[in-house]
């Protein structure tokens, strides 16, 4: 890393495209808003993208903890999900931007279950209890005072709930100012099956902040939002109540050359289950990024990107994420 960022001299003219548009792939968390990581800067009129997104992710945890006499609450969160999402943005000019996406998922037992745990074991890192549960296998659910608040369907092809988000630039990034700040908001439509648990089944909606500072060959983007979050009926049955959580995002970027950079960034958010504890679905959780991205023609853009999970019986172990960006319209970015 330190080496790609020495090599930001080599940059004459870099072009810039902003933190990953990743999210954590937590179950639980997909079923709730989480506004993208994104520039302070804004399409010009008339101008969009068109992109697609792809992140898999290897999920492990069991967590239980006994509530005497009756219950024993329990969370288990077991096998792999791909996230593929076609996102459109298009710039309407006097600094507005609407951007939306229709996101869709894949669950599976997988195949990465051997090589996870020998990785692990290769570095001294722990399994998790990985070692004693059967490879491949899918399940997800939450077990709280006698019942299911929340379970997920293992399923080959599950739309989720659909984002559509407004972005207008209060203080606009230039050349002569190279720092800018946007105001966005979102509503999130309920399109996933919540019984299923795709969705929440209600209209989730948030509202934040981006800022962004560019000087040579580097940039640095920060994010705070706060999402109002719909409970599903089903946990609302078990007697929990989802919260609204407050989310946080920053990132740095390296321009390597003129079509080439390195992207670092870290996310956070809270966990709208924060009222069951001691099974580890009410912390605050921390995930790590580092990518590339490639502009392989001026209109056409290439990332890649691994996500680490920094919470301690967290976010999914790691997620792989590939996207492509296609330009359209007048020249600018």
């Amino acid at each position: 890393m330190v080496w790609c960022a020495a090599l930001g001299g080599c940059a004459s003219a870099p072009g810039f495209g902003g933190p990953l548009p990743v999210r954590n792939q937590h179950p639980v968390f997909l079923t709730t808003l989480a506004m993208d990581p994104a520039p302070a800067r804004v399409r010009p009129a008339g101008t969009g993208t068109a992109s697609l997104g792809l992140a898999y992710s290897s999920m492990f945890l069991r967590s239980e903890k006994p509530e005497p006499p009756l219950y024993v609450n329990r969370f288990e969160m077991d096998g792999e999900l791909l996230r593929a999402g076609l996102r459109g943005e298009y710039g309407f000019g006097g600094g507005l931007q609407l951007a939306f996406e229709l996101p869709f998922a894949s669950t599976s037992g997988g195949f990465l279950d051997r090589f996870v745990e020998d990785f692990h074991d290769t570095f001294n890192q722990t399994n998790g209890g990985r070692e004693k549960a059967a490879y491949d296998q899918f399940g997800v659910r939450v077990d709280y005072q006698g019942r299911v608040p929340y379970q997920m369907e293992e399923r080959g092809f599950e739309p989720l709930d659909v984002p559509i988000e407004l972005r207008w630039a209060m203080l606009p990034l230039h050349a002569d100012r190279p720092v800018g700040l946007t105001a966005r908001a979102a509503v999130e439509l309920p399109v996933g099956d919540q019984s299923r648990g795709y969705g929440n089944g209600g209209l989730d909606s948030a509202v934040g902040m981006i800022g962004e500072a560019q000087w040579g060959p580097f940039a640095a983007t920060a994010h705070v939002d706060y999402t109002f979050v719909s409970t599903p009926d089903r946990a609302r049955r078990a007697g929990i109540h989802y919260r609204g959580k407050l989310g946080f995002g920053a990132a740095v970027e390296a321009a390597i050359t003129d079509a080439t950079e390195l992207v670092v960034q870290l996310e956070m958010s809270q966990s709208p289950i924060r009222e069951v504890r001691a099974i580890n679905l009410d912390s605050d959780q921390w995930l790590l990024w580092v990518g590339l991205r490639s502009q392989w023609t001026r209109d056409f853009a290439v990332e890649l990107a691994l996500g680490e999970d920094m919470t301690l019986n967290g976010p999914p172990d790691f997620t792989v994420f590939l996207g492509c960006t296609l330009r359209f319209g007048a020249p600018g970015r």
